[in-house]
């Protein structure tokens, strides 16, 4: 009772008003913007002493329902799982508010009228441009078919789409009969053995015909809007008149868009799991993340606050079996990083691509290179345009060449500060980049993507933050993407 009723926290502000001063409207405004700031650094809660009791296997805070003595509690969870398999896995412990996420759209436990969406795994993520190249061409039809055989002899019910196939159906290694039976909870036997098996020889024939593997990592969006305090009390932009009702306009702008932007993230197969307006979090396959985070971006300006205003995003690439408490974590503070490190302008994104191996690789931009008059997008011109060159036409060994030379090109002057030499740089890349090029010339775009990379490997920021190491994250992302990806958006 005490997790439940403690759980959901609600924060309010109020000043008093006066209709007939209009003029100083904008002072109001900054005053209660001011007032609700201060409140959220004041938090309100029951105080709770606690238990003895193993933690919540899903959230990790809260003490897990049941005994507190471990075995006794392994037990009680042990009893429960062979009685609810559809919603109790072997090793879950939950804690009141996660058992009730769990529960609230059982068939078994629905609560009437509440439509609550069913979020999908980690691996669901992972896998879905993958599923989707199936379910697009000969081989759906028949993945079904295999897939359900394995489902019937697994306990589990007949599906019609290959959406509802489990994630692990479409990873060979995943096809353990041992393994499946034990998650499944029943005895192993020999229908299990065959029908996994074949089912991982469509899996080997579909692999290799479409030339495509199931990636094991998915990626994490997290966007902000930039001063949203100030666009929201009239101090942005400035020269503007900024009265109640363009107060109240802004602040339904912002609450249609935390509405209309999930529709543009589920266009690209992506998972909606929360949309504030000026804010969002989506998750989405490595696929579709950049080119997601490009969109969410520009309906942002164009359908929010104020033309004007922009947004900055922190994205994290992960292997499906990362902790996701760890995952979200490290995507705040990417989006809190692209802010840092471009504070003047922010209108930024942060990369964090989190390697099996616990490697870190990272990367971070304006959305757009301004050189000489024009605007070219990062992301799209850059990013995902060598990515494709690589998956198609271009040997990933160019990746590699470059960065082995990236050292000849910096070097540190006289006061201490590090030059790069833009002019050498992009004669040996323009060089290597033909050398690896195996479909006749070069593409018309090689100079300018080219350039595009100068210009990022000599822009100087923070003291903390290399601007080497930022060219080189920026190298292996495109390699990473062309690798991982089944099908570049």
């Amino acid at each position: 009772d005490n997790q439940i009723n403690d759980h959901w926290q609600y924060m309010w502000v109020a000043i008093p008003y006066d209709e007939g001063d209009s003029a100083n409207y904008p002072k109001y405004a900054k005053e209660i913007q001011k007032l609700l700031e201060e409140r959220k650094l004041t938090r309100t809660f029951e105080q709770w002493e606690g238990s003895s009791a193993v933690k919540c296997s899903q959230c990790a805070r809260r003490e897990a329902m049941g005994p507190e003595k471990l075995k006794d509690n392994k037990d009680f969870w042990e009893k429960f799982q062979n009685k609810c398999r559809e919603n109790i896995r072997k090793g879950d412990r939950h804690c009141a508010v996660c058992l009730i996420k769990r529960f609230i759209q059982s068939e078994h436990f629905q609560v009437d009228n509440l439509k609550i969406p069913k979020f999908e795994s980690t691996l669901d993520i992972a896998v879905k441009p993958f599923r989707k190249r199936i379910k697009d061409n000969k081989f759906n039809n028949e993945f079904l078919t295999k897939a359900n055989k394995l489902r019937e002899t697994l306990g589990r019910n007949q599906v019609r789409d290959i959406d509802d196939i489990e994630a692990e159906f479409f990873y060979i290694d995943e096809l353990d009969a041992e393994k499946l039976c034990q998650k499944y909870g029943i005895k192993q036997n020999s229908a299990v053995k065959k029908n996994a098996d074949e089912l991982k020889q469509t899996l080997k024939t579909i692999q290799k015909e479409l030339d495509v593997a199931p990636s094991r990592y998915y990626a994490i969006i997290f966007t902000d809007g930039d001063d949203i305090g100030k666009w929201m009390t009239g101090a942005l932009p400035s020269g503007e008149q900024f009265s109640k009702d363009e107060h109240k306009a802004r602040s339904q702008r912002l609450g249609k868009l935390a509405t209309e932007t999930n529709k543009v993230i589920k266009n690209f197969q992506a998972e909606p799991i929360y949309s504030g307006g000026d804010d969002t979090l989506a998750m989405a396959g490595v696929d579709d993340i950049l080119t997601l985070a490009v969109k969410v971006r520009e309906y942002f300006s164009s359908n929010g606050i104020h033309p004007l205003a922009t947004a900055s995003a922190g994205i994290v690439i992960a292997h499906a079996s990362e902790p996701l408490q760890a995952v979200l974590k490290e995507g705040r503070e990417a989006v809190k990083t692209a802010k840092r490190l471009f504070k003047q302008e922010k209108d930024a994104f942060y990369i964090n691509l989190i390697i099996s191996t616990g490697i870190r690789v990272t990367f971070g931009y304006h959305w757009a290179i301004r050189q000489n008059g024009n605007s070219s997008p990062v992301i799209e011109d850059l990013i995902l345009r060598l990515a494709r060159w690589i998956k198609k036409d271009l040997s990933p060994q160019f990746i590699y060449d470059v960065l082995a030379r990236l050292d000849y090109f910096y070097h540190y002057e006289d006061s201490g500060k590090m030059k790069f030499s833009k002019d050498p740089f992009q004669a040996e890349t323009k060089r290597l980049f033909s050398r690896h090029w195996s479909a006749g010339n070069p593409p018309a775009e090689t100079d300018d993507t080219i350039s595009l990379m100068a210009e990022i490997g000599k822009e100087k920021w923070e003291k903390d933050f290399s601007i080497k190491n930022n060219l080189e994250g920026l190298l292996r992302i495109s390699a990473f993407l062309a690798r991982e990806s089944c099908e570049l958006k």
